[in-house]
């Protein structure tokens, strides 16, 4: 048997199996089930728009026939190709962008792979075909919901449902394999010239623009009773790749309006250039790796660094509550599992915005002055960005620590406490101001956003201390207590939580926005909320426990941790 058939099996195998492999899971069958869930998130809104679509499509053809204008019909079927393509290269991008990570070779794969006796080409072809595999597999998940309906309702009448079928299948998938593509080139290139921990830390900026545009641009319209999503409701410009996979999938379709061969055309140059290139940059990453194996680890982003100096201005002069800040900081910015719900619950933010903002009266003009539509954007963005930490901070990524907390506990202390809520306020604060900053002064001017600011920074320190409140032991060091962000129940919670910390700051900011006495007044008084809510914050803080009893009962296959600290001398559970 030829040695490199298996050792291409063995790899492949392996390469595609880092696809489904979180280390902050705690096991392999909640993945699979996260995983699944997942698909069948971005399942829903394509069977959706295909049913919703049935009964006005066939309704139009009717119409069409009687009126001898077979243009509504041509105009219809182009508008749902955009809907599908569109949809296909943005929840292909999203899936792409969640395996961020391990599209190209890291550090560790040349580490263990490196003085293996197989030849490089090998594993280079064997992550191409794990990569290939995913591509094809997401893909087709997402796509074939949708084009067996399309062929059957769109060319069952005229005995096209073959040639439709095809034709939404190379639109889509086509769409697909390019933006997958095209994220391994970003991925690769960004490793290659700029460095790993900031090609890293990109992955959860596109995580959040994904989702946000899955949530804006699909599921809102959706949600709405649209067909088309409000960004395609004109035509698309001619350099956008949509475009190019529209005029492929309606060439092939056989639509007869005037340049779409051009798209097509352009569509067969440029996915073959994008494979390309993902396959050059995958060969040179892999090049580059095993020369830097040994390479130092890179250092923490400057973002990092700007909220670890708020957090340290926050907490003072307590060395002990700056640790644990610091601690919590550094993780954030290091681990990238524990980004994602942060990246998560900021798209939702999006998504809540974008649905009050297409709702609203008064057309464009109206955003230009103040309402609550505009003020309150940065606090709910930065309300769900608290919303994220919290979910964050229950996954276990630093169980070793627990043993640093374990032994040094100063347990009970409100230092502990306190470092959390400045790593909290710190995070969640910076993106709200830079919001504010961005969005809210160029609409409504710089008096009124210099005023709103002020009550951006009360809102989200009101909001991160509240949260913190319900948090009793040092982030990521602990197991994860199953159930504990209970989703599926605290919705309600959360949304009224939102309108608590977003909406009527915002309604009570407006009434006074004219009187600055008043505004003097209202800002006073959410000052002493904050000073009350410090105050319950520091005597709960004295139940906390470095590491809770509970979980050696729960589980006897835990670490056991030497108890040296003040509470020495109790009895410590073995494992």
């Amino acid at each position: 048997m030829n040695p490199p058939v298996p050792a291409f099996r063995i790899l492949w195998r392996t390469f595609l199996e880092q696809f489904a492999a979180n280390e902050s899971a705690t096991s392999d069958l909640q993945m699979r089930r996260a995983i699944v869930g997942i698909f069948a998130f971005l399942v829903t809104p394509g069977i959706y728009i295909m049913m919703s679509t049935v009964g006005s499509f066939e309704i139009l053809r009717l119409v069409a026939r009687a009126r001898h204008m077979p243009e509504l019909v041509e105009t219809r079927l182009m508008q749902m190709a955009i809907v599908f393509v569109a949809y296909s290269m943005v929840t292909t991008g999203l899936i792409t962008v969640f395996i961020w990570d391990t599209l190209v070779f890291d550090k560790r794969d040349a580490m263990v792979l490196g003085p293996l006796p197989v030849p490089g080409r090998t594993v280079v072809f064997a992550k191409l075909a794990a990569l290939a595999t995913f591509l094809l597999g997401a893909a087709l998940l997402v796509n074939i919901t949708s084009g067996l309906p399309f062929g059957l309702i769109t060319g069952g009448n005229d005995g096209l449902i073959i040639r439709h079928t095809l034709a939404h299948f190379a639109g889509t998938i086509g769409g697909a394999v390019f933006i997958f593509s095209v994220l391994v080139i970003v991925r690769g290139l960004l490793v290659l010239l700029v460095g790993p921990q900031f090609s890293a830390s990109i992955g959860s900026a596109l995580q959040f623009v994904f989702l946000s545009g899955v949530l804006c641009f699909m599921m809102v319209p959706t949600a709405m009773g649209r067909s088309t999503p409000a960004f395609l409701d004109k035509s698309a410009a001619e350099w956008l790749p949509l475009t190019w996979f529209v005029g492929l999938f309606e060439s092939i379709r056989g639509s007869r309006v005037h340049g779409i061969h051009l798209f097509a055309e352009r569509a067969l140059i440029a996915l073959p250039l994008a494979v390309a290139g993902a396959v050059a940059v995958t060969f040179a990453g892999y090049w580059k790796q095993m020369r830097a194996a040994l390479a130092p680890s890179a250092r923490v982003a400057a973002s990092a660094r700007l909220r670890r100096a708020l957090a340290r201005v926050l907490t003072g002069r307590d060395r002990t509550a700056r640790a644990v800040s610091d601690f919590i900081l550094t993780t954030l910015a290091r681990s990238k599992p524990q980004q994602v719900p942060v990246a998560i619950a900021g798209s939702i933010a999006v998504g809540i915005i974008s649905v009050a903002a297409s709702t609203r009266r008064g057309g464009l003009e109206a955003l230009f002055v103040p309402r609550t539509v505009v003020l309150w954007i940065p606090m709910v963005i930065g309300y769900w960005i608290i919303i994220g930490l919290r979910s964050s901070f229950a996954m276990p990524t630093e169980l070793p620590a627990a043993w640093v907390f374990r032994v040094h506990s100063r347990m009970p202390s409100a230092s502990y406490w306190l470092g959390l809520r400045a790593a909290m306020i710190s995070f969640a604060l910076l993106p709200a101001l830079a919001v504010n900053a961005l969005v809210v002064l160029p609409l409504v001017g710089f008096n009124v956003a210099m005023w709103h600011a002020i009550f951006v920074c009360i809102a989200v320190t009101f909001g991160a201390q509240a949260a913190s409140i319900a948090i009793h032991s040092v982030p990521f060091t602990r197991a994860y207590p199953p159930g504990h962000t209970k989703l599926k129940t605290r919705w309600p919670l959360y949304f009224g939580g939102m309108y608590a910390i977003a909406y009527w700051p915002v309604r009570w900011e407006l009434g006074a926005l004219h009187d600055p006495a008043a505004l003097l007044r209202l800002a006073a008084a959410g000052v002493a909320a904050i000073v009350a809510l410090d105050l319950i914050g520091r005597r709960a803080a004295l139940d906390w426990k470095a590491q809770p009893e509970a979980e050696f009962d729960a589980d006897p296959e835990q670490l056991t941790f030497l108890n040296l600290g003040p509470a020495a001398g109790s009895p410590v559970r073995s494992g």
